[in-house]
């Protein structure tokens, strides 16, 4: 049996560390941490609009007038509704940084790259009429969570495009006593120009399709789909077996699966909270932002009763330091 547990652990280990030490799932967790607060924030001013006490709504309006709701509803709105935006600006920052490139330059143009595939249109209907217009906008849709998945793709590509142009040298060299500033500004200038063309040419071959946008087609073939698997009870059971299956062999297993299925909670989190404020309307089954670090209720109450058994049985001195929690935590 030993044997076998050496084995395994010889083979988990380097592969958990691979998966742990992966520079493109280091940027897209590093990218939402910079939307956490506020997304946190917002979150609260959630629930304070849906407080779940009987005439709630009467008490506030009664002090803050019958519009209330609304003013506090911004605050959730603006947060969840531009979390894409954060989250590019974030992951090609985060990506440009582990790659030492000029991280602000690449967040930039991933950025930019973002907006270029994101259509500026809305398309509109007058109340009482049948026509439908077409009016010059950018739409707060792709913006938010819908936007997410190819916000995600986007900034991996371009920080990855912008790293590899300029390892090869595709930058303007300017001459001694330029400020640095401007030395990096003129740097990106190649880099951007080949990499803006890129999605804007992706942007064109995806205009030329029934769908219209790069958009569209992402969110109804990719992010739609892995979001409906992932976001299952069945697939959380496995997630959770896994982490639990690491977490035995003493490698840290959050961080190993937790780098796959947290992405994924983003996502129902913003639709749950955007689309369906009302808790009676909740349709998303796992809306988690964060796999716990302890790897759930089951392992949390595990070191629990472990704590109760060796305080209740153990006699040695030499165990007294696992009566405390955190000391088999850590």
């Amino acid at each position: 049996m030993q044997k076998f547990l050496n084995w395994l652990e010889k083979v988990l280990t380097p592969m958990a560390t691979t998966i742990g030490e992966n520079k493109y799932l280091i940027a897209i967790r590093d990218g939402f941490l910079l939307s956490t607060p506020l997304l946190i924030v917002g979150s609260l001013f959630l629930v304070l609009t849906n407080f779940p006490i009987p005439n709630w709504n009467e008490f506030m309006a009664s002090y803050l007038g019958k519009d209330w709701a609304v003013m506090f509803n911004k605050p959730a709105t603006a947060s969840f509704d531009i979390m894409t935006i954060l989250a590019v600006a974030g992951i090609g920052y985060s990506l440009a940084k582990q790659f030492k490139v000029d991280a602000m330059q690449a967040a930039i143009i991933s950025l930019v790259s973002f907006f270029i595939v994101t259509p500026f249109s809305t398309l509109f209907t007058q109340d009482g009429s049948t026509e439908v217009y077409e009016v010059s906008s950018l739409p707060l849709r792709w913006m938010g969570s819908s936007g997410l998945f190819l916000g995600m793709v986007v900034a991996l590509l371009a920080t990855r495009m912008f790293v590899a142009l300029i390892r090869r040298g595709w930058t303007i060299k300017m001459p001694d006593g330029v400020p640095p500033t401007v030395v990096k500004s003129f740097e990106a200038l190649i880099p951007s120009f080949v990499i803006l063309t890129f999605f804007m040419i992706a942007n064109w071959l995806a205009d030329l399709t029934t769908y219209g946008n790069l958009q569209e087609i992402l969110f109804k073939f990719l992010q739609t789909p892995l979001l409906s698997l992932g976001n299952t009870l069945g697939a959380m059971i496995i997630a959770y077996l896994f982490l639990h299956f690491f977490w035995f062999f003493g490698i840290n297993g959050s961080s190993v699966v937790g780098a796959a299925f947290n992405e994924m909670g983003i996502p129902a989190a913003a639709a749950m909270s955007v689309e369906n404020p009302a808790v009676e309307k909740y349709r998303e089954i796992i809306p988690i932002i964060k796999m716990p670090k302890k790897g759930g209720v089951g392992l949390n109450q595990s070191y629990k009763n472990m704590v109760i058994c060796v305080m209740a049985l153990a006699k040695g001195k030499n165990l007294d330091y696992l009566r405390e929690e955190e000391a088999l935590i850590f």
